[in-house]
């Protein structure tokens, strides 16, 4: 083989996957080299031949994933062998053209996978491509958005690397305040809302911020620990 950069990358990964022989890894193809290559081959039950050609090896930028392999070992190695992925586990969300706000790039989230909760950031939001039929009068075809999320803490989850999760955005966030469940609330006629005491009396509201079936409520005579009339 020609001296070069590709020599010394095929004798940096020789040596990573276990063989030596050569040196330190360089740009010159020795006996050392070949004899290296001879042993991998001979790992890989193919001809030991001490000699890469073009097209034998992969050679990608990081450490990637096989996602799927295409043929069955032995047969001929026509068209797709196998597919790769990097080995960054992402989560991919689908948005509307009214929730893609809430996941602006950067965006801390929370992810539940696999019944664990861990953070996540939000990494990109670029708009998905449509699959609806253009001669149905009845698709959708709204324009659709993908939002790619990170895993902040991989280790929490362990092997889980497919499989469906939950993301929750917070747009919003109130501290300090009083909350009673949705299904208090109570539509008055002359607008607005209140909630019923357990003695029938209604008490007019202001409500805040939704969230978890909860919703800030604010106004003269609602005080911490009032008990309220709600749906069951």
């Amino acid at each position: 083989m020609t001296d070069g950069p590709d020599v010394k990358l095929v004798e940096g990964n020789l040596r990573d996957l276990g063989y030596s022989g050569f040196g330190t890894p360089d740009d010159k193809f020795t006996a050392g080299t070949a004899a290296a290559i001879k042993k991998w081959q001979k790992k890989l039950g193919v001809d030991q031949t001490g000699v890469i050609e073009l097209g034998d090896v992969v050679v990608t930028a990081a450490a990637v994933r096989v996602s799927s392999v295409d043929l069955a070992l032995g047969a001929d190695a026509a068209g797709s062998v196998l597919k790769y992925t990097d080995t960054t586990r992402w989560v991919t969300v689908e948005l509307t053209e009214d929730q893609k706000d809430l996941a602006v790039a950067g965006k801390a989230v929370t992810l539940t996978v696999g019944g664990k909760q861990v953070p996540g950031t939000v990494r990109s939001v670029v708009p998905a491509p449509s699959d609806s039929d253009p001669n149905d009068p009845n698709a959708d075809t709204s324009q659709k958005y993908t939002a790619t999320v990170s895993i902040d803490d991989v280790a929490a989850i362990g092997a889980v690397d497919a499989g469906a999760v939950d993301v929750v955005v917070t747009s919003g966030e109130r501290k300090d305040v009083l909350a009673v469940p949705v299904g208090a609330l109570l539509a008055l006629t002359e607008g607005g809302y209140a909630v019923e005491l357990p003695s029938g009396k209604l008490v007019p509201v202001r409500t805040g911020l939704f969230a978890d079936g909860m919703v800030e409520v604010s106004g003269d005579g609602v005080s911490a620990g009032m008990k309220v009339v709600t749906t069951s």
